[in-house]
């Protein structure tokens, strides 16, 4: 659905960014390093930080996105997300769950108000697994994965 690719490998679903998504990122990262090095000598504060905006994006933000993945599974799901340096990786199987609880927070920001959503594994044994479900989460796999689960018994608490 739009920037999130679905591909299907026989029993399992993997969910990606498709490839313009980070490519954009790439070429507009590029685009904006070359407008800072060109402008350096007139206006180097704006420069300067058009470099590092350049940099930043280009080093940290594509990467991630090229990088992400949730995979549903018949038995559970996993997924990696985050910083090319610093992934975080979940991995939960649907019969270690007693039940799945999905969580709204409201967020306000300069451009209004944001509702970030989190999928709660609580495991028959063991802490309960944080899952934040993102923008690829939300757009793609969220609801496979709680439909899953429901088919595996697993009691599902809220909705997306």
């Amino acid at each position: 659905t739009g920037c999130v690719r679905e591909e299907d490998l026989g029993e399992t679903k993997r969910f990606t960014f498709e490839p313009w998504v980070w490519q954009s990122i790439i070429g507009g990262s590029i685009a904006v390093l070359g407008l800072g090095l060109a402008l350096y000598k007139r206006i180097w504060k704006v420069a300067v930080f058009l470099i590092v905006m350049g940099a930043f994006c280009g080093l940290l933000l594509a990467p991630a996105l090229v990088m992400d993945y949730a995979e549903v599974r018949p038995d559970g799901f996993n997924m990696r997300t985050g910083f090319w340096f610093m992934p975080r990786v979940f991995e939960v199987e649907y019969d270690k769950l007693s039940r799945i609880e999905v969580r709204k927070k409201k967020r306000y920001t300069r451009s209004g108000r944001k509702v970030e959503v989190d999928l709660i594994c609580h495991q028959k044994q063991g802490s309960p697994i944080e899952v934040p479900a993102g923008d690829m989460m939300r757009r793609g796999p969220a609801a496979l994965i709680l439909r899953t689960a429901r088919e595996h018994g697993v009691r599902v608490e809220g909705s997306l």
